[in-house]
């Protein structure tokens, strides 16, 4: 899963809608792998389409860009191109969240940061049951904050 995850996080298309948009070499993203598979406040989810993986979805709990309480927890996911517009995106968040809240029944929320000009993603989020409550700003990025409660 590791070179599937360093693939689509360098893809220009996926970084151009991320926190940060620069490239990630590999000996980074080792570490950084690593890392989230020995935080248990971190949880990776592949999809998979016939076997092969199309996307993924992180939960952290406590948030990594926004700071949030531990009853909460921040979400990111990315999509391989050739899979993105069918609405895949939406069924990914939709079962990824049912399966983060029984695994962490603690969890109330699930915030998701996405960036100004990024509708096809507020789009997504919204149809898998998320509400858009505002702005903030992150990183010299302005993002739009949303939602999804237990």
């Amino acid at each position: 899963d590791s070179e599937f995850l360093f693939n689509l996080r360098n893809e220009e298309s996926v970084r151009q809608v991320s926190g940060n948009q620069d490239l990630i070499p590999w000996e980074n993203h080792k570490v950084w792998f690593t890392k989230r598979l020995a935080n248990p406040k971190s949880v990776i989810f592949i999809a998979e389409l016939e076997g092969r993986p199309i996307a993924q979805t992180r939960y952290d709990i406590g948030g990594n860009a926004a700071a949030l309480d531990e009853n909460d927890a921040e979400v990111s996911i990315a999509l391989v191109k050739d899979f993105r517009g069918r609405g895949m995106g939406t069924e990914i968040l939709k079962k990824t969240a049912e399966k983060f809240f029984e695994a962490f029944p603690k969890i109330n929320k699930i915030h998701a940061l996405i960036n100004l000009g990024n509708d096809a993603s507020v789009r997504s989020f919204s149809k898998a049951g998320y509400k858009l409550i505002g702005q903030s700003s992150h990183e010299g990025l302005t993002q739009q904050k949303m939602i999804l409660s237990k």
